[in-house]
């Protein structure tokens, strides 16, 4: 990595990532609201706010499975069978109806 300093900024110049890695999609990601805050400012805002937006359709994190297995194991109830395929919308509402049955204590973000 390659660093530049301004008066105003500090700036990095880095190799792109593999394609379809994980830090790949955050690359793009990143790059995509750069553009977007670009395009803001071009048009004359002078405030932006930004905000994390999850897609209906992003996987469950880790730590989200892993606190399902845990609320399964503790309540004895069968684990999923979708666990691995759930989204974070479907992990989420599935804690919520267990949480009820054995008093979770929200772990799982």
């Amino acid at each position: 990595m390659t660093s530049y300093t301004s008066p105003l900024y500090a700036m990095s110049a880095f190799t792109v990532p593999k394609p379809y890695s994980d830090a790949y999609k955050n690359f793009l990601t990143k790059q995509a609201l750069l553009e977007e805050l670009s395009k803001a400012l071009d048009a004359g805002a002078n405030v932006v706010s930004i905000r994390r937006v999850v897609q209906d359709d992003t996987p469950a994190s880790e730590r989200q499975k892993n606190y399902i297995r845990s609320l399964c194991y503790q309540l004895n109830v069968t684990l999923p069978q979708n666990l691995d395929r759930m989204t974070r919308q479907e992990a989420s509402e599935f804690i919520e109806r267990l949480k009820p049955k054995g008093g979770g204590n929200g772990g799982e973000r």
